[in-house]
């Protein structure tokens, strides 16, 4: 249907995407997010400690929000300098290194938080995630790197390296969202054995984990399916449909790294009120112990004094 739209919205969608307009506000966005994003996950760690804790999880999330912003702040000055070869091309290469840092992080990411529950619902499926990982990590290193060379190529060298690069695209994009439909499902799958058998391996955190996975798993698919469609159109094909994709291929991930926080902040909410929790059942318990204490030493200086009054009541005989 949006072929078919030829008035003045879509040419100016058009112009839009030819202007850079999209990238360039994407851009501030994604900046101006990652600000936000930072400051969230300082606040997450407050109730608990006063420094920020470089725990595997917390680091991967601040690499995650720190190449979310390179990638689209250098893919917005390559578009700028695109008449400058030299600095488009570095910034290119910076934009793609950058990107292929990003979704490791993710797929590493996603591998860490959803590990437990990836062990109570399908253990089996849990030693082949480590040489995925690897085999996906090598495909994004490659991609990131083969672009920055792509400068110095010759004709017969571009034509090959087009060939290889809709490849090694078609392969990034075909591991991660399988990756992604497989820990949905796990994640499902969890959360019907909780509701259905009555599950209760830590139930409270890894519901939690489970509920913001597919959610997180979901909007990781849409933006591989975005990112897929906005690479195999052409400018010749520019329509509304496209235009959505290319502000969905830029923007999508921005969205995910904010579940990640919303969820890293529930999480210790959640064990905020654990913890809350054991303290009063601490406290109550204490509460009881020293009534009791107090109850028998009460009933021992009672049995003591009986005694005394029975002992005086009693007199030799002579």
């Amino acid at each position: 249907m949006a072929q078919n739209i030829t008035g003045n919205e879509t040419e100016a969608g058009i112009e839009w995407i030819k202007s850079g307009l999209v990238t360039e506000y994407s851009s501030w966005a994604t900046l101006a997010s990652g600000v936000i994003q930072l400051l969230l996950l300082l606040l997450a760690e407050r109730p608990t400690s006063r420094r920020f804790k470089p725990t595997p999880i917390n680091v991967i999330l601040v690499v995650m929000i720190i190449t979310n912003a390179v990638t689209t702040v250098t893919y917005y000055l390559y578009e700028k300098m695109i008449s400058d070869l030299v600095a488009s091309y570095v910034c290119l290469g910076i934009s793609n290194l950058a990107y292929a840092v990003m979704f490791i992080s993710i797929f590493y990411y996603a591998w860490l938080r959803g590990y437990s529950v990836i062990e109570v619902v399908l253990p089996c499926a849990l030693p082949w995630i480590r040489p995925l990982f690897a085999v996906f990590a090598l495909v994004e290193v490659a991609g990131g790197l083969v672009p920055v060379f792509s400068w110095f190529m010759t004709p017969e060298q571009r034509a090959v390296y087009d060939v290889w690069s809709s490849i090694q695209f078609a392969a990034q994009t075909v591991i991660i969202s399988v990756f992604d439909v497989f820990i949905v499902c796990c994640y499902l799958c969890y959360l019907w054995q909780v509701k259905r058998i009555g599950v209760q391996v830590d139930t409270a955190s890894l519901k939690t984990i489970s509920n913001f996975g597919v959610a997180s798993g979901v909007l990781l698919i849409a933006s591989q399916a975005a990112c897929y469609a906005a690479g195999w159109l052409t400018w010749e094909e520019e329509t509304d449909f496209y235009l959505l994709m290319w502000v969905l291929s830029l923007n999508l991930t921005t969205v995910y790294i904010y579940v990640q926080v919303w969820m890293k902040l529930q999480l210790v909410h959640e064990a905020k009120a654990v913890s809350a929790g054991k303290k009063d059942a601490i406290e109550r318990a204490k509460k009881i112990s020293n009534r009791a204490s107090m109850s028998a030493s009460m009933a021992s200086h009672n049995r003591r004094e009986t005694l005394k009054e029975e002992s005086s009541t009693i007199r030799p005989a002579s």
